[in-house]
Formats: C-alpha cells, structure tokens, sequence
C-alpha cells in the first residue's frame, strides 16, 4: 500500500464528456430504445396537454369578445337613444303659461 498523501482525483469536463459518450456508445441499441420510448410519449402527452390549453384559452377568449360586442352594442343603443331624446322637441316648461294668440 501507498503511504503519505493522497492524490485528488480530478475528471475534465472534456474527460468526463468523453467518458459519458463512450458508456452511451456501448449500450446495447435495445437499451435505448426502451428508454427512448417513455421520453417520446411523454413529449406526445405533453404537447396534447399544451393544445388542449390553447383550445381552452381560444374557447374563452372567442367568448369574451362575444360578450364585449354584446356590451358595445347595448352602449351604442343607448347612446342613440339618448342623442334621440336630446334631438327631440322639448315640450314647455310645466309652470309656465304660453300667451294665447287670437288672429287678428
């Protein structure tokens, strides 16, 4: 055995890349497959609960602007009818007596 010091074992980042890709090299192709096929179906569920998201925000989105054109359209109703009303003839006031004119 070695007696004194011990010598820090130190991995490269470029070391340790290779090393990984050298241990994924090697595995058998069956292997990968078989975890290959969980990565992809989670992707799929995934991306069909992101569509689903996105046809329910366009859902409520359609349905909010439904009802803000339902809300302008009322506005602009009563805003015609109160340009109407102020178009109108005004009738006199009540308390006040218009003088009766006989022909002459």
């Amino acid at each position: 055995m070695m007696s004194g010091t011990r010598l820090p074992i130190r991995i490269l980042r470029y070391e340790l890349t290779v090393a990984i890709g050298l241990g994924c090299a090697v595995l058998p192709v069956p292997a990968l497959a078989q975890t290959a096929a969980p990565v992809d179906d989670l992707i799929k569920q995934l991306q069909g609960e992101i569509r689903s998201v996105q046809k329910h925000y366009e859902t409520e989105i359609r349905n909010i602007q439904k009802q803000h054109e339902s809300e302008i359209r009322n506005l602009q109703r009563q805003l015609d009818d109160l340009k109407a009303a102020q178009a109108a003839p005004k009738p006199a006031p009540a308390g006040r007596r218009i003088p009766n004119r006989s022909p002459q």
